[in-house]
Parts: structure tokens; C-alpha cells; sequence
């Protein structure tokens, strides 16, 4: 029964190198596919990569900390596998250092892109509002204009605004505003129709202004959010990788 913690230890050295080799290569291996294709004038391209690195950037490390356990393990089984493995172990007591030096560099430039982002991003919604104020602008005009020659086609002729009341195609909240017009001169008409206009076309506005405004507002809390996110949890792992290469750099020359 002696006998089987032994036997255990030894495998247990090994698969936690193994898993914390594996964990660092799979995000070893997704942060170079990210820069496959990389569009390195699109700030959105940065703001996407950066996010995904810090995302990620905890899985090294929890990698790094087994394979230093499993490393560890091992030599106080057998001092002599310090020996061995000298290729691997070099790497994984300078990698640390490579990471917390990428994750310095990835905060400010994840900051910089996201305001850059963020602003080519509200320049897109008010380009997308005016586009909207133009085609308003343009369907009122139009609408005035074909409303005008409605209403004095309808009072020119006699009889056809009783005509047309009594048949019902006048809306009710409407019957009392038009009879007002009734014997008016095309002036008072095409005032009647203006001042209509102006407030449906003010109503109108004011919806896009609000729908504007929401996607603003969103836009902002959108990049505040995530600029926060990502620049804390990017600080934090600049701080726990170079806690390890500190560690790494203090430690016995000897034992290296």
C-alpha cells in the first residue's frame, strides 16, 4: 500500500506538464490565426484582437502555473530531470516575460483604437441621421406639394367637399379643420397645409432625433463598458505574468 503514492506522483508530474503545455498552445495557436488576414488600418480590427487576447490571456497563465507545478513535482522526485527537458523549461521561464510585455502593450492599444472605433462609429449613426433628415426633407416637400393641389382641387369644385364629407373619406378629426377652409383663398390653403406639414415633419424629427440620441447613448456606454473590462482584466495579467518572471528572475541561476 507504501507503494502507491509513489507510482502516482510521477504520473501526476507529467500530466500536469502536459495540460499546462496543451492550455498554452491552444492560445498560442488562436492568437497567431488572429492575425491571419489582419486588417491592420481597421481600428475595429485591433479593438476585436486586443479583446480576444486579454479574453484569453488567463489560459496561459493558469498553463504556465501546472506545467511550474508538474516541473516542480518532478524534480523533487528525480533532481537529476532538471537535466532534461532544458529546451522546454527555457521557454516556459521566458515566456512569461514575452506575455507580460505583449498585455503591456495590448492596453493602450486597445484604448486607442476603441476611442478612434467609438468615433468612426458615431460618425456612421450622424451620417446615417442626415441621410434620414435629407429623404424627410424630400418626402414633405413632395407630400406638400400634392396635399396643395388636393385641397384646392376640393374646394375649387363646387359641391365636392360635401360630396366627399358625406361619403366619408374625410378622418372626423379632420371634417372641422376643413370646413374652416371652405370659401377660403388658395393662400389660406396653402397655409393650412404648411402649418400641418410643420408639425407632422417636427413630430417626425424629434423621433429621429431620439433614435439617434439611443444609438449614441449606446454606442458610448457599449465602449465604455468594454474598454473598462478590458484594460482591467489586461493590467491584471500584466501583473501575474510579471509576478512569475519576477519570481523566475529571483530564483537560484542553478535551478533554472
Amino acid at each position: 500500500m507504501a507503494a502507491a503514492p509513489s507510482s502516482v506522483a510521477p504520473l501526476a508530474a507529467r500530466a500536469l506538464r502536459l495540460v499546462g503545455l496543451v492550455l498554452v498552445l491552444s492560445v498560442l495557436v488562436d492568437y497567431v490565426a488572429s492575425l491571419v488576414g489582419a486588417n491592420w488600418s481597421e481600428p475595429r480590427w485591433y479593438v476585436a484582437t486586443s479583446s480576444q487576447w486579454i479574453d484569453r490571456g488567463v489560459v496561459p497563465l493558469v498553463g504556465l502555473t501546472l506545467w511550474f507545478s508538474g516541473d516542480w513535482l518532478a524534480q523533487q522526485l528525480d533532481p537529476l530531470a532538471i537535466t532534461q527537458q532544458k529546451l522546454v523549461r527555457a521557454i516556459a521561464r521566458i515566456l512569461p516575460l514575452v506575455l507580460s510585455v505583449i498585455f503591456i502593450l495590448a492596453v493602450p492599444i486597445h484604448l486607442s483604437n476603441a476611442f478612434t472605433s467609438q468615433a468612426q462609429r458615431l460618425a456612421e449613426v450622424q451620417q446615417q441621421a442626415q441621410q434620414q433628415q435629407q429623404a424627410l426633407d424630400l418626402q414633405f416637400q413632395a407630400a406638400i406639394v400634392q396635399q396643395k393641389q388636393q385641397l384646392k382641387q376640393l374646394f375649387g369644385t363646387p359641391g365636392l367637399f360635401e360630396q366627399v364629407k358625406a361619403s366619408g373619406q374625410i378622418p372626423p378629426d379632420q371634417v372641422a379643420d376643413f370646413e374652416k377652409l371652405v370659401g377660403k383663398p388658395e393662400a389660406d390653403i396653402d397655409r393650412f397645409v404648411d402649418q400641418r406639414a410643420a408639425e407632422a415633419k417636427q413630430k417626425q424629427e424629434a423621433e429621429l432625433k431620439a433614435n439617434q440620441d439611443k444609438q449614441t447613448s449606446a454606442i458610448r456606454r457599449e465602449v465604455t463598458a468594454n474598454t473598462v473590462r478590458t484594460s482591467l482584466l489586461g493590467l491584471l495579467l500584466v501583473i501575474g505574468y510579471g509576478g512569475i518572471s519576477w519570481g523566475i528572475l529571483r530564483q537560484n541561476p542553478a535551478n533554472v
